[in-house]
Order: structure tokens, then C-alpha cells, then sequence
């Protein structure tokens, strides 16, 4: 039962006052002679403190009054502390943990101080990582994960007193007291070593744990060659990580005295807030300083990742350079480097099965050596598809316009009739089953594990499709197929890689492939289909197919690009695609081009309009060399990789990294030459001028002319710097 405190003359407020604190507002409540005003407006205070997110001092004012005030101010006191540490009914608790949450993820002094700590431990890496790899003796911590490491706890080191005294600052400014006492200082600064660090340690273990145990599992959304990165299992990965690193860093810290033991619903919440707010000031930093610093960021990591396998030997052309000219003198224009790794993730999306029929197949078959795929045998109706086709085929118009060329091309339906011959030719010499299906078939499930996806997009592909569209479904008795040169890898050889990206790249709203018992069923649209989900998924950034004869010139493939149109390569025979090293049977020549269609598609109109006005300058501007062709061959793929950001920076990183595998393979092959070594600046130095003198060049957007300008003159200054590091060695 509380106290009721009697109406009378020799009320003292002040002693009620005491260890609440001092401020002008608790002072002019001292003076107030009546009780229960005075507890009244002592409760109103406590509502106000708990509102500012001033808990500690919120509770110590509902405790007094809890101890004194008249019964109806003591109940209201107590509901409100009861509500802070857990008790009570669920209603005020609720109402108080949703408020809390809400205050403090948008608190204006937290939200500052945790962009400010960002920032600052980006800032402090990066310069870190550069100083360390500039460092000409490789050991433990120069090179490799230790320097990574190195770099990242210097940044951290310097972000915890960042987020302290930014906070205080902020706070500060806001009209908030701050005890800036030496013990007061030291516990936050404490505090903020303990969470951020549980923060990251846990980022940085949920992280490695999902790479090695998450993205192996058979529900592992993503591509069939493993492209998880941003997938749903992955985002609940990190950010479960993240929440548990910060409850650590909490609990850590009432362990330590620094916080008061709270209601675990009370952490978790907080928790929840500093993980917000942890990606609320993330985004805050990123536009603060644009995408140059994440560019620069991706550039330091791939030029010390480069460094790791750099030889320690100095090569052997280094004397015969710095006795000739100054180096400044060679290196006639600036640059940016590449990151020297494949763009693209080689995981198999599904596990091996366990006694699979036939573990792969590979196209063409038969015995070691052989190179030459077998011939395909054409009936009377397929030869007569051909002889109507082919005029047409060979005279697509690539310098007309758009709207022309697509009203001259052949019938997707016929194109298609002459493909299902070719597709049924291929099953036969898998010995796979092959049947055509309507368009629905895209969205049954495989089995009763897969839900069956909506259908929105297969009914408005299904407006676009001439004919209405087909859809080949074939029972391969392999656990996988690949084409081309054998043993070559790539992604592009991979048929349950090719298949799964292509999942990804409509939304996980068709069914394409599936593994059971060691046979692979896939479904593959026809012409006009594959047209019409292509332009229900990307509308106008759609590339829309053009039948051509064969495989045609990187010049005329441009030319449609330009236009946002693909070539598909209509063959009778196996061909050779260069990419792959070897000839492929002739059915999966339209496939490969229907698959970059698909990935072009993903990516910005105005990139593909730029890299098309950008290409023929570049064609006759730059000196005759491999990296001429090699960053041609890259503008024309326009296959930047899963991690494309859709900045210019980011595609120009990538069109540029066959300069930086050029360099270093010549390097550590022991092969450089001073006569070598000026086709890089030469290379460098025409780029510049072209980019100068063509400012007019139809098709390229400011934006993109500026960033493969930026880009390109970076990536001089940084080949400058690397250089002159690798020349010292």
C-alpha cells in the first residue's frame, strides 16, 4: 500500500528531489507546496524523460512516486515500470517496447553517430589496405588475410571512439546533457568496443558460415551456379548474425557493469533499433560519398588480391626499365584496376546425387581426341524450312532502325519449327525423352517439394507470344550436360548453370530445371515464348530476338545491340563459339543466344546504347594489340557478372579487367619486355583521346561517357602507382 502524502504546510519537495538530478525544470518543481501537484507534474516529467529515450532517469521518477504519491499516481507510476522491466500486463508493455523501437532507430544523434562510424572505419581500412600494400615486403601482414584483417581492425579501432564521441556530440547539440567525466567517457567508449564488435565478429561469422554451409543447401534460392548473393536464405543468414552479435555486445556489456541488467524483450528491442540504425546510416554513407569511395573500396581489394600471387623474384626486364627513360614519362595516362577474379560463381546448385545414372555429359561424345560433333540428318520438311528461311536470315538490314529490322525478320514460329528438329536431334543422341508442352507447363511444380508459382508473368508473356508459345521438356539420364572444348569450366558450357540463371534472371516465376536420381529435366521455351517472358519481365529494356544466319560479326552484333535487339544464330550444323573453345550441336547455338538475350536484358538500356555508340570509335581508335580485342570482346558480351551494381564504374571495372590479367600473367611469366610494357599506357592514352574527341557520339549518355571517362582515367593513375610498387621490388 503507498503512502498518501497528507495536504499540509510542512511539505518538503525537495527532499523527494533528491538523486533525480538537477535541471531548471526539476527546479521550479521543488518550489511547488502542494502534493499532489507536485507528484502530478513529477509523473508528467517521467512521461517526458521516457519519451526522450531517457529510461534510467524515467525509472528512478516512477520509483519515487511509486514510493509516496497518492494511490491513483502510484498505480499510473508503477503500470509505467512495470511496463520497462518486463512485468505487468501486455498491453503497456507492448505500447512501450513499439515506442522505444520506433525512438531510438530514428533517433537524429544515434543515427548520426553511427553513420559518422561507418564512414570513418570504411575510410580507415581502405587507407590501411592501400599503405599495406604498398608495402614491397610480402608476409603475413602485408599480403593476403592477414592484411585483411590488419586493415579491418585499424578501422575498427578508430570507428568505436568515432560512434562514442560522435554520439555525445550529437546528443549534445540537441540540448541533452552529457557527462563528459573521464569514467563517464571511458565506460561508452567501452560499450562501444563490446557491441560494435560483437556486431561485426558476428557479421563476419554468419557471413563464412553461409558460404560454406548455406548456399550447399538443396532450398538454397538462387542460380544453378550457385548466385545466391542477395538471396532470401542469405539475407536471413547475415541479419540473424548481426542481431545476435549485437545481443552479445549487450550482454557483454551488463556482464562488464556497463548497462543496467534490462527485460530480455527490452535488449532484443534495443538490439533490433542498433541493427537499423546500423543500415539506416550504412545507406546515409554510401550516398553521402556517392559510389566513388565503394568503387575505390573494390579497387584496393583488387589490386592487394592481385599482389598476393605477385612473384616475390623482381622480374627481370625492372633494370632495363629504370635505366631508360623516367617511368612518368611512360605511363601517358591515368586508370583504375579491375578486380582480378572471375565475376562469376562456379557452385553447382544442386548437390551431387547420390548414385546418379551418368555422372556428366559432354558435347560432342566419344573418345579422347575426338573434336568433330556428329552430323545432323535433315528431312524433306526441314530442308524446305531452311530454303524458305535463309534469304531472310541473311538479309536482316543491322543499319536500319529498330521498328524496320523487327518487321523484316523471319516468323519466330518457323524459326521455331526448324529448332524443335534440332532439339529432338539432341535428345536422341542423349538418349533422353523430349516432349512439347503448352506454356503453363513452366509453372508446375517439378515435384511436390516446389510450390507452384503464381503465373503472373507467364500470362502476360503469353499476350506477347506469337502463336501462343511451346515448351520443350526433356528427361536428360545425366546429372548434367556441358558443351564445347572438353574440360573447359565455364559457366557458359554448364546446362544446369545456364538453366538456373535463367530462373533467377525471370524472378523465380517459371520452373526450368530439376535433378532427381541422376537425371536432369529442364524446359526450354520456344522462340516465341522465350520472346514473350522477356518482354513481360523488362518491358522496353527488353532485347528482342532476330533470327540471323549463323553466327554473324561482333561489329553487326553491336549494331543490334545498339538497338536493343539480340542476333539468334540459326545453324544447321554443329558451329564453333569461340567462348567455349569448340563446336556445339547445333540446337544449343539458338539457346546461347536466347541466354545472353535474357542476361542483356537485366541490365540498363542506357548501358547497352552507350557500349554500342562507344564501340566503333573505340574499333578504329585504339592500336591493333590483344587488349584491343579482349576489351571489344567485353563491351559486345555485355555480361558483367552476378554482382553487377548497374553503375557505370562497376561495367567499366569489368570491360577493363583483360588489362590487368594481361599485365600481371606477363609479369609472373617472367615474358615483359620494355617494348611489352608500352602497349599499356599507349592503350591508356588513345582510350583518353577517344572518349575526348568523340564527345558526340550518338547513343552515349553523359552519365556513362562520364563514368567510363572517370573510370578509365583512375585506372591509369592506379596502373601508374602499381607499377612503380612492382618496379621497386
Amino acid at each position: 500500500m503507498s503512502t498518501v502524502v497528507p495536504i499540509n504546510t510542512g511539505f518538503a519537495p525537495q527532499s523527494w528531489l533528491s538523486g533525480l538530478g538537477s535541471n531548471p525544470e526539476l527546479r521550479a518543481l521543488a518550489r511547488e507546496s502542494d502534493p499532489e501537484l507536485f507528484f502530478e507534474s513529477l509523473l508528467a516529467y517521467g512521461l517526458r524523460r521516457e519519451s526522450a529515450g531517457e529510461i534510467e532517469a524515467a525509472a528512478r521518477v516512477y520509483a519515487r512516486i511509486q514510493e509516496a504519491a497518492p494511490e491513483e499516481l502510484s498505480r499510473r507510476a508503477a503500470r509505467r515500470l512495470d511496463a520497462m522491466v518486463g512485468r505487468g500486463a501486455a498491453g503497456p508493455r507492448a505500447e512501450f517496447l513499439l515506442r522505444r523501437l520506433a525512438g531510438e532507430a530514428s533517433d537524429p544523434a544515434a543515427l548520426f553517430a553511427m553513420g559518422t562510424a561507418v564512414t570513418v572505419f570504411r575510410l580507415a581500412r581502405l587507407a590501411s589496405l592501400a599503405r599495406l600494400s604498398a608495402n614491397p615486403a610480402a608476409n603475413l601482414f602485408t599480403r593476403g588475410f592477414g592484411a585483411r584483417a590488419a586493415a579491418s581492425l585499424a578501422g575498427f579501432a578508430l570507428e568505436a571512439p568515432a560512434f562514442t564521441f560522435a554520439g555525445r556530440l550529437a546528443n549534445q547539440a540537441l540540448g541533452r546533457e552529457q557527462d563528459w567525466g573521464p569514467g563517464a567517457v571511458g565506460r561508452d567508449l567501452a560499450s562501444s568496443y563490446l557491441v560494435l564488435g560483437g556486431l561485426k565478429l558476428a557479421g563476419w561469422a554468419t557471413r563464412a558460415a553461409y558460404r560454406n554451409v548455406g548456399a550447399n543447401l538443396v532450398f538454397a534460392p538462387g542460380g544453378g551456379g550457385g548466385r545466391t548473393q542477395g538471396s532470401p536464405l542469405q539475407i536471413l543468414f547475415e541479419q540473424t548474425g548481426m542481431l545476435g552479435g549485437i545481443l552479445l555486445g549487450h550482454h557483454l556489456e551488463e556482464r562488464a557493469g556497463l548497462r543496467p541488467a534490462q527485460a530480455g524483450a527490452t535488449t532484443l528491442i534495443d538490439s533490433m533499433a542498433m541493427l537499423l540504425q546500423f543500415h539506416v546510416a550504412g545507406r546515409l554513407s554510401r550516398h553521402a560519398f556517392g559510389e566513388r569511395l565503394a568503387a575505390r573500396e573494390l579497387d584496393m581489394e583488387a589490386r592487394h588480391r592481385g599482389l598476393e600471387s605477385f612473384a616475390a623474384r623482381p622480374p627481370r626486364w625492372a633494370a632495363e626499365l629504370l635505366a631508360g627513360p623516367p617511368l612518368a614519362m611512360a605511363i601517358l595516362g591515368p586508370a583504375s584496376v579491375g578486380r582480378p577474379e572471375p565475376l562469376r560463381m562456379q557452385a553447382t546448385r544442386f548437390p551431387p546425387s547420390p548414385a546418379p545414372a551418368y555422372e556428366n555429359y559432354h558435347f560432342p561424345p566419344g573418345g579422347k581426341g575426338q573434336t568433330t560433333p556428329p552430323r545432323l540428318s535433315y528431312g524433306e520438311t526441314e530442308r524446305r524450312l531452311w530454303a524458305g528461311m535463309e534469304p531472310e536470315l541473311r538479309a536482316v538490314p543491322f543499319e536500319a532502325s529498330r521498328d524496320e529490322i523487327l518487321s523484316r525478320r523471319v516468323s519466330l514460329e518457323t524459326a521455331d519449327r526448324f529448332w524443335e528438329f534440332q532439339i529432338r536431334d539432341f535428345a536422341r543422341l542423349l538418349g533422353a525423352e523430349v516432349e512439347a508442352h503448352p506454356p503453363e507447363r513452366l509453372i508446375e511444380p517439378f515435384s511436390s517439394q516446389f510450390l507452384r508459382p503464381k503465373g503472373d508473368l507467364l500470362r502476360r508473356a503469353a499476350d506477347f507470344a506469337e502463336g501462343g508459345g511451346r515448351v520443350y521438356e526433356l528427361s536428360l539420364p545425366y546429372a548434367n550436360a556441358s558443351f564445347g572444348k572438353a574440360n573447359v569450366k565455364g559457366h557458359y558450357s554448364n546446362l544446369r548453370h545456364l538453366m538456373g540463371e535463367l530462373e533467377d534472371a525471370f524472378g523465380r516465376e517459371v520452373q526450368l530445371q530439376f535433378l532427381r536420381e541422376g537425371r536432369l529435366r529442364v524446359r526450354i521455351p520456344n522462340f516465341a515464348l522465350w520472346e514473350g517472358l522477356l518482354r513481360a519481365r523488362f518491358g522496353e529494356a527488353a532485347h528482342r530476338p532476330i533470327p540471323v544466319d549463323g553466327i554473324i560479326t561482333r561489329d553487326d552484333t553491336m549494331r543490334l545491340r545498339g538497338k536493343l535487339l539480340a542476333p539468334v544464330g540459326m545453324v544447321r550444323q554443329a558451329t564453333l563459339i569461340s567462348e567455349l573453345g569448340g563446336k556445339v550441336h547445333a540446337f544449343f547455338v539458338p539457346f546461347h543466344d536466347f541466354y545472353h538475350a535474357t542476361m542483356a536484358s537485366m541490365l540498363p538500356p542506357e548501358l547497352c546504347a552507350s557500349c554500342a555508340g562507344l564501340y566503333f570509335p573505340l574499333q578504329r581508335g585504339l592500336p591493333p594489340s590483344r587488349l584491343k580485342q579482349e576489351h571489344l570482346n567485353r563491351l559486345a558480351d555485355l555480361d558483367p557478372g552476378s554482382d553487377f551494381n548497374g553503375h557505370p564504374d562497376a561495367f567499366v571495372k569489368f570491360t577493363l579487367l583483360p588489362f590487368w590479367h594481361s599485365f600481371f600473367g606477363e609479369v609472373e611469366a617472367g615474358t615483359m619486355t620494355q617494348r611489352r610494357l608500352q602497349q599499356y599506357p599507349q592503350f591508356l592514352a588513345s582510350y583518353r583521346r577517344i572518349l575526348r574527341d568523340e564527345a558526340a557520339t550518338p547513343g552515349v549518355t553523359p552519365l556513362w561517357r562520364e563514368g567510363f571517362e572517370r573510370r578509365v582515367n583512375e585506372f591509369g593513375d592506379e596502373f601508374a602507382r602499381l607499377l612503380t610498387s612492382v618496379l621497386r621490388k
